[in-house]
């Protein structure tokens, strides 16, 4: 267990985290989708289940949990019976872990290897003309690619940086290197300004270790997030 984790436990006043919460961290950590988090801690809870009893119990329809399944297969992050009904089973939570770190460190290698092969190409093969100073925007999807972008523009921002969201989206947040980037943006000369509605006042010490330059609680329109870097760019999300 992290000591982020820990610390966020205690200060919760609870010794268990809920599957609720513990999912949001695996989806974001692991990049999945929260439904996929959710339906493998529930198989990991239940023990082996038909993929209805899964859908069940997840109260979603069985052609979305057979589409999960699925996924969750090829991923191997679950494995099935050749029983009849089919049982649906979770695999040990440290194999899971190592095979999503293998695809991963893959992925990562794949790209490394074909990085410069495919800029010079790309160079070479087509002229193009990138500056520009028309407002422009662009679509980045999943959480995890959000707070990626969210990453970069903390890290590369040198004035201030507002940021609107919710205490559960801030608890995710947490677990992403954000807090890091924000330490880099006030070394750069930046600062970040955090609005988020606070409901409970035991999330309080929890905020605060989020550790923006400032922070505000306040009400917030919607449920969606908003940062925006002052006369530069911004990200928005529901």
């Amino acid at each position: 267990m992290t000591q982020e984790l820990h610390d966020h436990l205690i200060e919760k006043n609870t010794s268990i985290i809920s599957i609720g919460e513990l999912s949001s961290q695996i989806s974001n950590l692991l990049d999945l989708e929260e439904l996929d988090a959710q339906l493998y801690l529930n198989l990991l809870r239940m023990g082996p289940v038909t993929a209805s009893t899964l859908a069940k119990e997840l109260n979603i329809d069985r052609t979305k949990a057979y589409r999960t399944i699925d996924k969750l297969l090829h991923l191997k992050i679950v494995s099935t019976t050749f029983s009849k009904p089919k049982l649906c089973i979770a695999n040990k939570p440290e194999d899971v872990l190592k095979n999503i770190l293998d695809i991963k460190q893959s992925q990562v290698e794949k790209i490394r290897n074909v990085k410069d092969y495919l800029i010079t190409a790309i160079k070479e093969s087509i002229p193009t003309n990138c500056k520009s100073s028309l407002p422009s925007f662009h679509i980045t999807q999943g959480t995890d690619h959000i707070y990626s972008e969210v990453e970069r523009l903390l890290e590369n921002a040198t004035s201030t940086v507002y940021i609107a969201t919710t205490i559960k989206d801030l608890a995710k947040m947490y677990h992403t290197d954000i807090p890091e980037k924000i330490k880099i943006c006030e070394r750069n000369g930046g600062k970040v300004c955090l609005l988020t509605h606070l409901s409970d006042k035991n999330h309080l010490p929890f905020v605060k270790r989020f550790s923006a330059t400032e922070t505000r609680l306040g009400d917030l329109s919607s449920k969606g997030r908003m940062i925006v870097e002052k006369n530069s760019q911004m990200i928005m999300s529901d």
